[in-house]
């Protein structure tokens, strides 16, 4: 791995032991989601430039229309007006919201229509001079297999970009998942793939998976430092790598808020050819 998949490793760790966490110990299902969509929000502060900020709240227009309520708001904070910001329910105009993100803890077919709906409220706003808002959805794990989720993720209308984490989903544009390669090209075809480890990683995890105890299958292996993902595709298993997925996610994040930039993140330079390699879901 290289440096920036090594520190993505730990991180997609972090967040990982702190959703197993909360999600022991929290038993209702509202205030489990809350708390995974906290420790999200808390990567994605870390991650903006300092002239964004995230937040949570509703999308308005000047026209009266409102979204709905929307887990993530990542929003130009210098533009944003204080009058609005009074309390804890915060309205956030939209012209100053680059990007939306849903946030699942579990991700099946429902769960993908919830999220074209609430992209829909955001898409129906009428923001005076800006584009709307890019809309995103993340899912800690898949109810579904992995090619079921595909399909359902390419049904039309597309999300912008969307990631499960456990199975190591990521879809977009393949000019975003791409990049930088692809700066300066139309290929804007929407890709569904799993980030998957190099192939001796991969023979090497199963070959653990097959060592351990039949009575207690493992899903999930640790091998040089970083967590994998052993997910079932028909008969056969693959090994997905949740940390390249969270990569290329975040990479695609910043690369839509740079679109009124001169130019592109360079977090982007820093992700080799080899972890943009996706294994495409047909």
């Amino acid at each position: 791995m290289t440096v920036v998949e090594e520190y993505w490793s730990g991180v997609l760790r972090r967040l990982q032991a702190e959703v197993q966490v909360f999600n022991r110990l929290i038993h209702h299902s509202g205030e489990k989601g809350r708390a995974n969509e906290l420790s999200l929000a808390q990567i994605i502060s870390r991650l903006v430039p300092r002239r964004y900020a995230v937040g949570s709240g509703i999308l308005i227009d000047s026209h009266d229309n409102y979204s709905s309520q929307t887990d993530i708001v990542i929003f130009n904070q210098a533009d944003d007006p204080a009058v609005l910001a009074q309390s804890t329910q915060v309205l956030f105009p939209v012209e100053n919201v680059h990007l939306c993100i849903e946030v699942k803890t579990s991700v099946g077919k429902g769960e993908i229509e919830d999220a074209r709906a609430k992209q829909k409220t955001v898409q129906d706003l009428r923001p005076i001079g800006t584009e709307r808002p890019a809309y995103a959805l993340v899912g800690f794990e898949s109810e579904s297999s992995v090619d079921t989720i595909a399909q359902h993720l390419r049904a039309s209308p597309n999300l912008d970009i969307a990631c499960i984490l456990n199975e190591g989903i990521i879809a977009g544009p393949a000019q975003l998942l791409h990049a930088p390669d692809h700066e300066g090209k139309s290929d804007t075809n929407f890709t569904v793939g799993m980030a998957c480890p190099p192939t001796e990683v991969a023979e090497a995890i199963l070959q653990t998976a097959d060592s351990a105890d039949p009575r207690t299958p493992i899903n999930v292996v640790e091998h040089g430092g970083a967590n994998y993902s052993i997910v079932r595709r028909g008969r056969n298993r693959v090994v997905a790598d949740p940390a390249r997925a969270l990569l290329l996610f975040c990479d695609a994040l910043l690369r839509i808020l740079s679109n009124s930039d001169s130019r592109s993140p360079a977090f982007s330079y820093y992700i080799d050819a080899e972890a943009r390699k996706i294994t495409a879901l047909p």
